[in-house]
């Protein structure tokens, strides 16, 4: 099943600026390149979070995790 890391861009202060996404091959690939991301970026903190695909299409909400 694919998996999709969505990677957040924060300001400082936590708001939201803007979000990347990525389609990985599994979760243990998406959770190993969320582990490469760095917690800061230039701009600000980032947040990361791997989805299956049901998730990110919007088919069905994995548990513990909002839609965004």
């Amino acid at each position: 099943m694919k998996f999709w890391l969505i990677v957040f861009f924060l300001t400082p202060e936590g708001e939201y600026l803007s979000k990347q996404e990525m389609q990985l091959s599994n979760k243990t690939m998406c959770e190993l390149v969320a582990e490469q991301y760095p917690a800061q970026v230039r701009e600000g903190p980032v947040k990361t979070i791997c989805v299956s695909d049901d998730h990110y299409t919007g088919k069905k909400q994995d548990k513990n995790v909002p839609f965004d």
